[in-house]
């Protein structure tokens, strides 16, 4: 798609056309979705500068057709992403990255790619750092994250010690690639380790804010369990939040919720994290489905390991460790954990708790977001004024 915009536009117009027939005639949206975001992404990659916020903006277009018919697609949102970028709406970029990192916690290149973004994009080096170090609690084998704070320490906050000591910790702890020895060579050298791409122009306009709420939630709920807001402004956040279910969630999660009934699975595995109590958890292993019942032995699997609980993963709420250790019987009587087959995000959200090192209940932060990552789905994506 090397042509003129005004060339491959038509085509592209005219093959959407044809797949939207089809898939409201079969009943399958399969080709409409990857076709979507192959067009999209070739667009992005493309084509003259000149072009690229309108190409940004035709991406973003395709990237809301594919999202309208299937909110799941990690590709539909990475070329959502990325097209808001190119389009210079750095606002919803951002946004677009909080919701993934929501719909997408057993993945760290959504942290990653946000982060990358809210420093050199957003203008948000202190975010992005916070944001990091989370990251690294949370996946402690991962190079990536490391590096990556590294990056924005030298680059940005200009604080190039810390960035020393972050590269030589994760050399020492096994935790490093060759990007690593690369970023300390450079470092040594007194050379900046992010390259010399292009930074995104900003070209926002107010009337075109993405309405994506969950998205907000979520940079709400990390600013709030990093220190970086306290329980007024989380407050005064959820009053102006439209009510779904994220919403009720997120209320539970930080303790502002007087609702008493636990309405989908992931209230009911708040619950039995608070009660600590082996009827809590075999009432919740009774009611939950396969997958769900995958995340609550890997719970009760993690908390009988832990010695404690910090007070920030459940707002203060203590857990009688006693309590939490006799629920190993519970899952002794479960069985073992059901078998998730080809599910990726299984796979990768199992990965993610075999590894090893962090913060002690990082295995039980992970398994929250996990849970919580379905909710929401209807999100208003497809409301996109591109």
């Amino acid at each position: 798609m090397g042509e003129s915009l005004d060339k491959v536009r038509p085509e592209i117009e005219k093959l959407m056309r044809r797949q939207r027939r089809y898939a409201d005639a079969a009943g399958d949206f399969f080709y409409l979705v990857r076709n979507a975001c192959n067009f999209g992404m070739r667009l992005l990659d493309t084509g003259p500068e000149t072009e690229r916020a309108k190409r940004g903006r035709l991406a973003a277009s395709l990237a809301a057709q594919a999202l309208g018919r299937d909110q799941t697609n990690i590709f539909a949102w990475s070329l959502m992403r990325d097209a808001l970028a190119a389009f210079g709406r750095m606002a919803d970029t951002e946004l677009v990255g909080w919701e993934t990192v929501r719909r997408f916690p057993e993945n760290i290149r959504w942290r990653t790619q946000l982060a990358s973004m809210l420093a050199t994009g957003a203008g948000k080096a202190h975010e992005a750092e916070s944001l990091l170090r989370e990251t690294m609690e949370l996946f402690p084998a991962d190079p990536h994250a490391r590096a990556l704070l590294a990056t924005v320490l030298a680059d940005d906050l200009h604080r190039v010690e810390e960035a020393r000591e972050i590269l030589k910790e994760a050399i020492a702890k096994g935790v490093a690639d060759e990007a690593t020895l690369g970023l300390k060579r450079k470092l040594e050298r007194g050379r900046a380790l992010r390259g010399t791409g292009s930074r995104p122009q900003v070209v926002e306009r107010a009337a075109e804010v993405l309405d994506l709420p969950s998205g907000a939630a979520r940079r709400q709920l990390f600013l709030y369990e990093t220190g970086a807001t306290n329980k007024d402004a989380m407050r005064a956040f959820l009053s102006e939040l439209p009510t779904d279910g994220y919403a009720v969630y997120l209320a539970n999660r930080v303790g502002l919720s007087n609702d008493p009934l636990d309405t989908n699975f992931a209230l009911a595995f708040e619950d039995a994290l608070r009660k600590a109590e082996p009827s809590a958890w075999s009432a919740l292993l009774a009611r939950a489905r396969p997958s769900e019942k995958v995340i609550v032995l890997e719970a009760l699997e993690g908390a009988v390991d832990m010695k404690s609980v910090n007070e920030s993963v459940l707002d203060g709420t203590d857990i009688d460790m006693a309590v939490v250790m006799d629920a190993d019987s519970v899952r002794a009587r479960s069985g073992s954990i059901p078998d998730i087959g080809r599910d990726a995000r299984f796979r990768a959200l199992q990965g993610a708790l075999r590894q090893r090192g962090g913060r002690e209940d990082r295995r039980i932060r992970l398994l929250r977001d996990f849970a919580a990552s379905t909710l929401s789905s209807g999100s208003g994506v497809s409301l996109l004024a591109a």
